[in-house]
């Protein structure tokens, strides 16, 4: 029975465990039983999972980042922005 199977199990018997018509010590002695199960059976899978061997070492892939476009920026002056003019404004 794989890990997964195992947690959906206990996970439908507590559903189901209050609806099974148990007296209330009986209900809680089911309770507690479940929860050390499940417990023991976090910390059993905690245990498989970081006790893997590593057989090869493989470089973590480098991210593809896009080319950069350079932009030229034009400089432009205030003088070519707004001309500077001794003329008088003229009326329309």
């Amino acid at each position: 029975m794989t890990l997964q199977k195992f947690f959906f199990g206990m996970g439908i018997w507590v559903a189901v465990l209050p609806y099974l018509g148990f007296p209330s010590t009986t209900d809680r002695v089911l309770y507690i039983l479940s929860g050390a199960l499940l417990m023991y059976a976090a910390y059993k899978m905690k245990m498989v999972t970081t006790h893997v061997e590593v057989t090869e070492y493989t470089q973590p892939k480098k991210a593809v980042s896009r080319p950069r476009i350079k932009k030229e920026i034009e400089k432009v002056t205030l003088e070519e922005i707004i001309p500077l003019t001794n003329e008088e404004p003229t009326e329309i």
